[in-house]
């Protein structure tokens, strides 16, 4: 498999960076919600300690996401329409703003449940509280509808997006 994107498939790095960046919001989205709807469950108990770390993870993987695409949008396909680019641009932009807002609410960094720097109070603690959750929620809402949009492609158009995005081309 191709390290680079073509106007075949993504590549073994794009993939890579997607499914881990899908692993990782799964996991974090799901521990969150389980805790707010039971709290202190298992699941939240094992998981929660670990929230900002995987939340700076997130920034990082968006961040080499990011710099990846720059380097491989000549060898993509085109976008299918203005809403797939706006879809992209927000989930893009919800998984900087949900870690950012964790970030500044000034809590600290937390890397592996160990304090790495101390929280320094900003201006934007309280707001950043508020928007942590509302911003988890819409990007729950547009990772749905773009996992549906992927099997809708697949299983309606036929039109080989899902194949791209798993590395084989559509036989």
């Amino acid at each position: 498999m191709a390290i680079n994107d073509s106007q075949k498939y993504y590549g073994s790095v794009s993939r890579l960076l997607h499914w881990i960046t899908a692993l990782l919001v799964t996991l974090q989205l799901a521990s969150a919600y389980m805790n707010n709807w039971q709290p202190g469950n298992a699941f939240s108990q094992l998981f929660q300690p670990w929230h900002a770390t995987v939340g700076f993870m997130i920034l990082a993987l968006v961040g080499l996401r990011i710099v990846w695409l720059l380097f491989q949008i000549r060898n993509r396909p085109p976008h299918q329409g203005k809403a797939v680019l706006i879809g992209h641009l927000s989930i893009y932009a919800l998984l900087v703003a949900a870690p950012v807002s964790g970030l500044l609410q000034g809590f600290g960094i937390r890397l592996f449940d160990h304090l790495v720097s101390k929280g320094i109070g900003t201006p934007f603690a309280e707001a950043s509280q508020a928007i942590h959750g509302p911003i988890a929620y819409l990007l729950t809402v547009l990772i749905a509808g773009h996992v549906f949009m992927a099997l809708f492609h697949h299983w309606v158009h036929r039109d080989g997006t899902l194949y791209r995005m798993v590395g084989q081309a559509k036989s």
